[in-house]
């Protein structure tokens, strides 16, 4: 259990860095709509980009608690999943706004998408370190139990306390 709390804990970590790189990049996408030098700045792609790295960071805080239930599972693959559009999203910031003139904004810019693509790698590793789907994934293949159903015959479970032994189950 001490594995999965220091694991919520970096992911916690990771779910502020994604509010906080959200909250700059709606500024600077705020500036970038301001100055309308680019098709980026006037589209807002800076201030979208952002408040879906601010929902992803919600996500995150929501997935992080340091006790495991089936609502942080839901979470932690929510989050999961929006880290890694969030990552695509910040490489494209990155090399749309890299592939501009290099003004001091653009760089800036640049550094943003950089930090959300590393952020959103490493929160994406961290959620899947957490194990949120306990469907199979945490199972090993003979901890598995079969349920059988011969023809004409109530079903029949065969378990592995029984050495694969089967057992009639009552209805």
């Amino acid at each position: 259990m001490d594995d999965y709390q220091s694991i919520a804990s970096k992911g916690q970590r990771l779910a502020f860095a994604h509010i906080l790189v959200g909250f700059a990049l709606i500024v600077a996408g705020i500036l970038d709509r301001l100055q309308l030098e680019s098709y980026f700045g006037y589209s807002c792609f800076g201030i979208w980009v952002g408040i879906w790295m601010c929902i992803t960071g919600g996500l995150g805080i929501s997935a992080t608690k340091m006790f495991r239930t089936s609502t942080t599972n839901i979470y932690a693959a929510l989050f999961m999943a929006f880290s890694i559009v969030s990552s695509v999203s910040g490489l494209l910031i990155s090399s749309l706004y890299g592939a501009t003139e290099l003004r001091a904004f653009s760089i800036t810019m640049v550094i943003l998408g950089a930090l959300e693509f590393g952020i959103g790698i490493a929160a994406s590793v961290c959620c899947c370190l957490m194990k949120p789907c306990t469907c199979c994934c945490c199972v090993s293949p003979d901890e598995r139990r079969p349920l059988v159903y011969p023809p004409r015959v109530q079903p029949i479970l065969v378990d592995r306390q029984t050495n694969y032994v089967a057992v009639v189950v009552p209805p």
